[in-house]
């Protein structure tokens, strides 16, 4: 199993990647959950952000995003959203 300093790695890395794309206060939100290592949050938050501002990420980073999203078990369980994880997959396999 994967520990939380590698996801953390992963996680900070994607939202960088996308951050100059993301309204201020995505990035506000996500980089504050970032800081106080809250991984759940800050991912769930980026994805959700990158679906509310129509920011499509490249398909290598989709299949990234899914794999960092079941590494912190939000297929199972969520934070912010109920349905986060299936209105996520539906969002990267409209991209697709």
């Amino acid at each position: 199993m994967e520990d939380d300093e590698d996801i953390a790695a992963r996680v900070a890395l994607l939202f960088r990647s996308y951050a100059d794309k993301l309204s201020a206060d995505g990035r506000t939100h996500v980089d504050h959950y970032i800081d106080v290592g809250e991984l759940e949050m800050a991912f769930e938050s980026f994805v959700l952000t990158l679906m509310e501002e129509r920011i499509s990420p490249e398909a290598e980073d989709r299949v990234e995003m899914r794999a960092i999203g079941v590494a912190l078990k939000l297929d199972k369980e969520t934070v912010f959203r109920p349905d986060f994880w299936e209105a996520a997959q539906s969002y990267f396999d409209w991209l697709a």
